[in-house]
């Protein structure tokens, strides 16, 4: 499967018919470092998570934020790099424009992401997928962070 460029936006939904969920998926494959995932949005659409593997533009911070404050997801699954390094940590590597890597501080994701988590007011985030290299596991990482900003479940490697 080849790797393909850019940032998109998927969404879908999950679970039994009386009680179908959300899931939007955020997928960053920067031009530099670019990653081989359709095989992921694939494995989504034959199990009916998506209904399709239509893409729409996406990948951004700002895409993100949409994305939650529209579509309202129970799960954001996000694919993309965890472990780009800045001078102070590793973080999320999203999709500027022309497929360029930009680089955010965990805690503004985190903090975004939390603002939509079920504990809040008409909230309904209840889980995060970090698909995505050492996005958890040690203080200031954005799975902790999630976790500790009250998103019930963060699964990350």
């Amino acid at each position: 499967m080849p790797r393909r460029t850019g940032g998109y936006i998927i969404t879908g939904e999950y679970g039994p018919p009386t009680a179908r969920k959300r899931i939007l998926v955020l997928v960053a494959s920067p031009a530099s470092a670019p990653l081989k995932w359709m095989n992921e949005l694939n494995v989504m659409a034959t199990v009916g998570v998506v209904k399709s593997t239509a893409l729409k533009s996406g990948g951004t911070l700002e895409a993100l934020k949409q994305g939650l404050e529209t579509y309202r997801p129970h799960l954001v699954w996000y694919v993309g790099h965890g472990d780009v390094l800045t001078a102070s940590h590793s973080t999320l590597g999203l999709v500027g424009s022309g497929d360029a890597l930009e680089l955010f501080d965990p805690k503004v994701v985190a903090d975004m992401l939390a603002e939509h988590a079920a504990h809040k007011e008409r909230g309904v985030l209840e889980a995060v997928v970090l698909n995505a290299c050492e996005t958890g596991g040690r203080t200031g990482l954005l799975a902790d962070l999630l976790h500790d900003r009250g998103v019930r479940f963060v699964l990350f490697w």
